[in-house]
């Protein structure tokens, strides 16, 4: 029991000359930086939920490089049976010389969901339009829905209600557009929309 008492003695006595002789304890070393973990970074924001991420290739314009506007809405129409909108969006290419190409499936969404992909109708002979730099070309939209007929009914498979903007695949993206109006649904069988490119308004 004489050494253990002796040496934490010799270490008071230590102690109190350092204090006395204005001496101090190191600190403890202090952590490096690769040690430290590194801040959290901004978040990316959030893909749009239904469209599939654009892997591979895929001709066409880039999306970033068309400027969209500005949007013509046309009236309402109405058939026996239906009720028709369309919507005309200039486009311009302020990037290199592209193709725009017509869709075969145009991705639609509501409000307060996610995309759909919908068949096109009437592309048995599709666009590409050439598209240089500085070029305006037009894009028509055009959707239709049944209204309620007391002795007929349409079909409508696997609808989407109330669509107020859609997206079309082109590059190494998706071009999105506003509809400017709500379609009351889009049907995907059969299709109750239609995608044009036009060298001029209509």
């Amino acid at each position: 029991m004489a050494r253990p008492v002796a040496r934490a003695c010799l270490g008071l006595v230590l102690a109190a000359l350092l204090i006395g002789c204005g001496g101090h304890v190191p600190p403890p070393p202090a952590a490096s930086p690769s040690s430290s973990a590194p801040a959290p970074g901004p978040s990316a924001p959030p893909w749009p939920r239904g469209l599939p991420a654009p892997h591979g290739h895929h001709p066409g314009c880039a999306p970033r490089s068309m400027r969209v506007g500005p949007a013509h809405v046309g009236d309402q129409r109405w058939t026996p049976h239906t009720a028709v909108r369309r919507l005309d969006l200039r486009v311009r290419n302020l990037g290199r010389g592209c193709v725009l190409h017509e869709p075969r499936v145009v991705y639609v969404a509501g409000a307060r969901g996610g995309y759909h992909a919908v068949p096109v109708q009437g592309l048995d002979a599709r666009r590409a339009m050439p598209l240089r730099h500085g070029v305006v070309r037009w894009l028509r939209v055009v959707a239709w829905w049944a209204v309620p007929h007391p002795t007929e009914w349409m079909p409508c498979h696997r609808p989407v209600r109330r669509v107020d903007r859609i997206a079309i695949r082109t590059g190494p993206g998706y071009l999105r557009l506003p509809l400017h109006f709500t379609a009351r649904r889009v049907c995907s069988a059969p299709p109750s929309l239609s995608f044009y490119v036009k060298m001029q308004r209509f």
